[in-house]
């Protein structure tokens, strides 16, 4: 029967047959060196099996230094970030175990030409200043897992008790070989892309907030008592204005960076300004507010479609609503259509027509509280920045002129009103007989 064994096997039986020794007690020399054989005979025996395996699948088989290699400093070369800290000579302290045996000790601005790292000047006048570093290009020298092009962002760190300066704490991000050249913000990182990265982020946990409160609210679960459902539809409603909020960034980061387009059409420019204004009545008459607008019979046709001509006339009309003092009439005049454009010229509120050009398209006003009527939860200065970028992208403009607003939007195309030439008698009457 050994005999019809495997190789090996006949002896671990053989051993597994013998007395087993009593606790404490040492095994034999001879059976110390059986298991010590059979152990080699399977390392051999795994070993040889990965070689078939690799030259059936037609690769060169790797010394075990290249195995090594691959569980340790292969996964560096694949390094894509890691975080950091410097001193106040702007020399790394500390970073992540991946990285901290190759760039502990590197100095991020430093003028010596012979310095490993090559950073723009703006680096070296960030870190002079104390300031934020945002999205600036590197390039390291050295080992293959951090040679290479890096973006950098840091945030300076101060002393708690004395407020002394003592370096920075910030995290790099590799760039690939086709983003921009040293001095230039890469394209496929701008401050666009990101701020639509932060917005996803941010949009995914309200959804899920906004999502367990209707459950709550709806009593999905089962019975739920009055005074948390209440609770639930308020963080319910909040969680919408939140995210309606982030649309409205979403919106204005897209139309800046040119990566949307407004709905093509056309509509009648008049009759919808009218029909924003019957919208504000109700809110106008309370407050002895509203528009006094001329011209509005006329059709005045632009290209623009309906649905992002009304998005755009409730943005301003609103805004401007809201800011108005009670008892104050503010006056729409249309203009007649010149270089293509038609222009329209509504009168700012008082309360606007004070402030500066920077402040009025400002997104936020120092001390400046929530108006009861609102286009959007961000305030007056960012929505008519979005109305500016959403009139750009139509084709037009939304300037300020004095202490007016003018908003200019493409004219529709006229359609062909020729008619057909009358036919010849004659002919005609040929074409009959």
């Amino acid at each position: 029967n050994d005999q019809a064994l495997p190789p090996g096997k006949a002896k671990i039986e053989a051993v597994a047959a013998s007395d087993k020794p009593l606790a404490g007690e040492p095994l034999p020399d001879d059976s110390i060196q059986e298991i010590g054989a059979i152990v080699r005979r399977i390392e051999q025996f795994r070993k040889t099996r990965q070689l078939e395996e690799l030259a059936h699948a037609g690769e060169a088989p790797r010394l075990p230094l290249e195995d090594e290699d691959e569980a340790g400093q292969g996964s560096l070369r694949e390094l894509a970030s890691f975080d950091f800290l410097t001193d106040a000579d702007s020399r790394i302290v500390w970073s992540d175990s991946a990285a901290a045996a190759m760039c502990v000790g590197l100095r991020l601005a430093s003028p010596d030409a012979c310095n490993p790292v090559a950073a723009a000047p703006a680096l070296a006048v960030a870190f002079r200043n104390h300031q934020p570093i945002v999205a600036l290009p590197l390039q390291i020298a050295g080992a293959p897992a951090i040679a290479g092009r890096w973006q950098i962002d840091a945030a300076p760190r101060f002393d708690r008790p004395g407020g002394r300066f003592v370096g920075y704490c910030g995290r790099m991000r590799r760039l690939a070989e086709a983003d921009a050249t040293p001095g230039e913000r890469p394209a496929g990182d701008s401050q666009g892309d990101r701020m639509r990265q932060i917005l996803h982020e941010l949009r995914t946990p309200v959804n899920a907030i906004q999502g367990f409160a209707e459950v709550i609210q709806q009593q999905l679960f089962g019975p739920t008592p009055h005074e948390y459902r209440a609770l639930a539809a308020t963080i319910a409603s909040d969680s919408a204005r939140m995210l309606a909020g982030f649309e409205e960034l979403e919106r204005l980061v897209k139309l800046d960076a040119g990566a949307m387009a407004l709905e093509q059409g056309e509509c009648d420019l008049a009759e919808v300004v009218a029909a924003t204004v019957a919208q504000l009545a109700a809110y106008n008459d309370a407050r002895g507010t509203g528009f006094s607008c001329e011209d509005l019979g006329k059709a005045v046709r632009v290209a623009l479609a309906r649905s992002e001509a009304e998005r755009l006339a409730w943005r301003l009309l609103a805004t401007l609503a809201g800011a108005s003092a009670p008892g104050e009439i503010l006056k729409i005049k249309f203009r007649p259509p010149r270089d293509g454009l038609v222009r329209i010229v509504l009168r700012l509120p008082a309360a606007l027509a004070a402030r500066s050009d920077a402040e009025l398209f400002h997104a936020v006003i120092a001390g400046a509280q929530q108006p009861a009527l609102a286009a959007g939860m961000f305030g007056t200065g960012f929505a008519l920045r979005l109305a500016m970028a959403e009139a750009r992208a139509a084709g037009g403009m939304l300037e300020r002129r004095d202490g007016k607003l003018r908003l200019s939007l493409p004219v529709a195309a006229q359609p062909s009103t020729a008619a057909d030439p009358p036919l010849d008698a004659a002919v005609l009457h040929r074409g009959n007989s």
